[in-house]
């Protein structure tokens, strides 16, 4: 059934309302008509089946028909620091770490990256936050990851208190794997992903006077938005999120 995300205003009791984009997809990219089923989400957690009664040049009405909680959530908050790439890459870090679980998303300026701060436009933040959001009703989620502003690597290392646990992924570290160091688990973890080239030891060392662990991803060289994808994956595993997997990482 196909979901979309809409402001908790559009929902009022029972009726619900959609324009623009969602009444755009499901009149003409869709073709549905009165009596089809969607599923809206107000990103609070929880979803609603709709049928729909009217579907209009402008708008879309429905009628919920059950109102259920989204399971597809995790309870783990994953914020991730991730370092601003080439276009393609950056925005499939986006798009695969919002499938696997990821809170949030932090873009931050390190000594390798490549891409200004100065060149991230509001445009470009539009963008990555649509592919975020189709990202997250393609696979379920209950709730839309945020985007928050970029900014320099230092800053990033000032809000680590906030967290429960800070890691850093690095190639020099060869012994501490990011499973063992949540094994005694975390609600809130922080992942920094550095750019192509990778951190400096520098920016390590600060990062560890800061709060955070380096952790290794295993004995391969990752490309960076591979190692996003694998950092957040064996994180929500090892902190019980991916179902099959838990019996691999213990809590």
């Amino acid at each position: 059934m196909q979901r979309f995300f809409i402001p908790s205003d559009w929902i009022a009791g029972d009726t619900v309302r959609l324009s623009g984009v969602p009444a755009h997809q499901i009149r003409v990219v869709l073709r549905m008509h009165a009596g089809a089923r969607v599923i809206v989400l107000d990103g609070s957690g929880w979803e609603y089946e709709i049928e729909l009664n009217e579907v209009g040049a402008r708008e879309v009405r429905g009628v919920v028909v059950e109102k259920r909680s989204a399971t597809a959530e995790p309870r783990a908050q994953v914020t991730v620091y991730l370092s601003l790439l080439k276009k393609d890459r950056f925005e499939w870090a986006l798009q695969k770490c919002t499938e696997i679980g990821a809170a949030q998303f932090v873009p931050i300026h390190c000594t390798r990256t490549v891409i200004p701060l100065q060149n991230v436009s509001e445009k470009k933040r539009a963008r990555w936050q649509r592919i975020i959001t189709e990202a997250a009703e393609q696979c379920g989620r209950g709730r839309v990851p945020s985007l928050e502003a970029p900014r320099p690597f230092a800053e990033a290392l000032a809000e680590l208190p906030r967290y429960d646990r800070a890691l850093i992924p690095w190639v020099g570290e060869r012994t501490e794997a990011l499973s063992a160091a949540l094994a005694d688990g975390a609600r809130s973890v922080a992942l920094f992903v550095g750019p192509e080239g990778g951190f400096t030891p520098q920016e390590v060392s600060a990062a560890n006077e800061a709060g955070a662990l380096g952790v290794t991803l295993g004995p391969r060289v990752l490309r960076a938005e591979t190692a996003a994808v694998v950092a957040v994956t064996l994180t929500l595993a090892a902190l019980g999120e991916l179902g099959a997997f838990e019996e691999h990482f213990p809590r």
